[in-house]
């Protein structure tokens, strides 16, 4: 399919074809998945070490927000996903459920 005026279309990738920006999108979106199973799994030892108190902060949560700079909704999320794969009783604690509940609605 040819795209109008396709020569003046913005690239914000500096792809310059469409087929190459299919492939392009698929690969980065699999480095996205690996980086977010990272981010969490340095998450979980983070909690588990409560390396978060050592740097002053109340919970995991706290840590996320304030120096992550994730938002809340975001740091949440990432707590929720491990929230379902450990322990619940051992992430409320740890993560400071309270301070995110209204995040977790």
């Amino acid at each position: 399919m040819i795209l109008p005026n396709a020569k003046w279309r913005v690239s914000w990738t500096g792809i310059r074809t469409d087929q190459k920006l299919i492939e392009s999108t698929a690969f980065v979106v699999k480095k996205e998945k690996v980086l977010t199973l990272q981010v969490l799994e340095h998450l979980a030892e983070m909690s588990q070490r409560k390396l978060f108190a050592i740097l002053g902060y109340g919970s995991l949560f706290e840590y996320c927000v304030k120096s992550l700079k994730y938002g809340g909704t975001s740091a949440a999320q990432n707590i929720r996903l491990l929230c379902s794969v450990h322990n619940k009783r051992a992430a409320i604690e740890a993560f400071g459920l309270n301070k995110m509940q209204k995040y977790l609605q």
